[in-house]
C-alpha cells in the first residue's frame, strides 16, 4: 500500500527539533557549577588544534614496516586468532576488544577527516598525530594545555558496569610491530591538563554511560570536563565512518572559519549532512552531541 499523505500539523510535528534550534546537552548542576568555577582560572590556549587519528589497530596493518629481524618477524607476525570485525564503525562494542588478541576494524575515514580538518588551520597552530604516532603515549605527553580544540578520531570503547574501565583506544603497535598499550582510560583521561574550548570525540558512544543521581552521567565526557574542557561533542550510538569525516568538516569550518560557537556549529554541521541524499536518515547525522557548557 502507498503511504498516505501527512497534513502540514502532522509533517511539521515529524521536523527534528534541531531545525529551528541548538540543542546542548547539559552535565548535572554540580558538575556544571565545578565547571564554572574552574574556568575563572584557565588560561586562553595558544594554539588552534591537536589531532589524533587513524591508529594501528591490528599486526597485519600495512603501514608497519617489513621486518629486518627475526625479532621484528616475530614480533610483527604472531597468529591471528581473533574475529574479524569488518563494518565500517567507530565502536569497541564492549570492553573484550581492548585485548590486544581482538581484531578492531580499521578506520581509514579518519585519516582523510584529520587531514580536512587540519587544513583549516596554520601549521604552526596545529598539531596532527595519526598512524603509529597516534598512540597513548603521545596523548599524555603532548602538552595539550597548548590547544583550543582538541580531536580524537578513533575507537571507543564504553563499560557501563565498570565507567572506570572506558576509554579511547589508539595505535596497539608501532611502526615495527611491537606491542604498546593501546588503551587510553578513564583515570589517565581525568589525569590530563586542558585548556580547550572543546574535546572532540569522533568516536562511537562516547556521549552514553551510567547515570549516578545526584552525578549525571558518567561516561568518557565526565573525564574531559574534569581534565578541563567546559564542552565535549560524543557520540549516542556507532558513528558511521564515511558521513563522520564530512559531519566534521563543516563543524570545524563553521567553528574556526566562521566563528559561530559550538553549539551553532554542530547544528549547521549535522544540516549540512541531512541535505545529502544518502545520509538524511538521523542514523548519519543526529549521533553527534554537545554536552557542557552552554554559554
Amino acid at each position: 500500500n502507498r503511504p498516505t499523505a501527512m497534513s502540514p500539523a502532522q509533517s511539521a510535528a515529524r521536523q527534528p527539533l534541531l531545525l529551528n534550534h541548538e540543542i546542548v546537552y547539559l552535565p548535572s548542576v554540580s558538575v556544571l557549577a565545578e565547571m564554572r568555577k574552574n574556568s575563572t582560572t584557565r588560561q586562553i590556549a595558544p594554539k588552534t588544534l591537536a589531532i589524533f587519528a587513524d591508529p594501528i589497530f591490528n599486526k597485519d596493518d600495512k603501514r608497519i614496516l617489513a621486518p629486518t629481524s627475526p625479532t621484528a618477524t616475530q614480533l610483527q607476525r604472531p597468529q591471528e586468532n581473533s574475529v574479524i570485525r569488518t563494518e565500517a564503525q567507530r565502536s569497541s562494542s564492549d570492553a573484550a576488544y581492548t585485548n590486544d588478541e581482538r581484531r578492531l576494524s580499521p578506520l581509514p575515514g579518519t585519516k582523510d577527516e584529520a587531514g580536512k580538518i587540519g587544513s583549516l588551520v596554520p601549521r604552526d597552530s596545529v598539531l596532527v598525530k595519526m598512524g603509529a604516532e597516534a598512540n597513548v603515549e603521545s596523548v599524555k605527553s603532548a602538552d595539550l594545555s597548548q590547544y583550543r580544540l582538541i580531536h580524537f578520531a578513533t575507537h571507543g570503547v564504553l563499560d557501563n558496569e565498570h565507567p572506570e574501565l572506558s576509554g579511547l583506544i589508539f595505535s596497539r603497535f608501532d611502526s615495527v610491530g611491537r606491542r604498546r598499550e593501546g588503551t587510553l582510560r578513564m583515570q589517565e583521561i581525568y589525569n590530563l591538563k586542558l585548556a580547550a574550548d572543546v574535546v572532540v570525540l569522533s568516536s562511537c558512544e562516547g556521549g552514553i554511560g551510567k547515570e549516578v543521581r545526584g552525578e549525571g552521567l558518567i561516561a568518557l565526557t565526565r573525564g574531559f570536563f574534569y581534565a578541563g574542557s567546559p564542552r565535549v561533542v560524543a557520540s549516542l550510538w556507532k558513528a558511521d565512518d564515511d558521513a563522520t569525516p564530512i559531519l566534521m568538516q563543516e563543524f570545524y569550518q563553521k567553528l574556526i572559519n566562521e566563528n559561530c560557537t559550538p553549539a551553532k556549529a554542530l547544528r549547521a554541521a549535522q544540516l549540512a549532512v541531512r541535505e545529502r541524499q544518502l545520509w538524511q536518515s538521523p542514523y548519519y547525522w543526529a549521533a553527534f552531541v554537545l554536552q557542557g557548557e552552554y554559554k
